[in-house]
């Protein structure tokens, strides 16, 4: 979608009251009643990662949440301030099923005032700009994964997640005059919506294509285990 046709907002909604929440927060609502319902017979963990890709480079949005840095007295609602500051991550192939992003901290819910406390924290550290299409532009792709580990009898452990990924704008930048660090960012935030159009061209296609682009973009490397295979 173009840029400030409301896909953070889909994603996320309003969360102050819950009244307008988006796919997000109402899936994690919904999680965590299940499992709190279901926690007698088969203990549930909820966990959350979310991540940026920013000029073609990832960066974790919930640093501030590592262990580690608590150990050193750094406050989660202190941490404030651009992707210098987000620890990089680095993406791994991990067989055929996808990537895996190494370095981002996962983080246990356990309540979903608790989660819209992360979400937005992890939200503040987000790129976003000004510019003259939106006042409030998405600078970078941000993929929220919601992983859920159930521990069945026997001590089987079933596992599974959920990728929501909320994509910046589409930018022409003969309308939106970009210049300096805001023409890189569309340059790259286009190229990669490109990237990922092909992918999903050759996933479509019929016969389908024997050779899915996923390494042309870190962006469908991120989303390979979510729009491809058994998705």
């Amino acid at each position: 979608g173009q840029t400030g046709s409301g896909k953070t907002f889909t994603i996320i909604g309003e969360t102050s009251d819950g009244t307008l929440s988006g796919v997000l927060p109402q899936s994690i609502e919904y999680l965590l009643s299940d499992a709190a319902s279901k926690r007698t017979h088969f203990p549930t963990t909820i966990t959350l990662t979310m991540v940026e890709l920013y000029m073609d480079s990832v960066y974790d949005l919930l640093h501030m949440y590592d262990p580690a840095n608590a150990e050193q007295g750094e406050r989660p609602d202190a941490a404030r301030g651009g992707v210098n500051k987000n620890r990089k991550c680095e993406i791994r192939q991990v067989g055929t099923d996808g990537a895996v992003v190494v370095g981002s901290v996962e983080v246990i819910l356990d309540s979903w005032a608790q989660a819209m406390q992360i979400i937005h924290t992890g939200i503040n550290e987000r790129q976003t700009h000004r510019t003259l299409k939106n006042n409030f532009s998405s600078r970078s792709h941000m993929i929220l994964t919601v992983n859920v580990e159930v521990e069945k009898k026997r001590g089987e452990i079933q596992r599974s997640k959920l990728v929501f990924s909320d994509l910046a704008g589409s930018e022409r930048v003969s309308r939106s005059l970009s210049q300096g660090d805001r023409l890189k960012e569309a340059q790259h935030i286009n190229k990669s919506l490109s990237s990922l159009g092909d992918v999903l061209h050759a996933l479509s296609s019929v016969p389908k294509q024997q050779h899915i682009p996923y390494r042309n973009s870190k962006l469908t490397q991120l989303l390979q285990s979510s729009i491809g295979g058994n998705s």
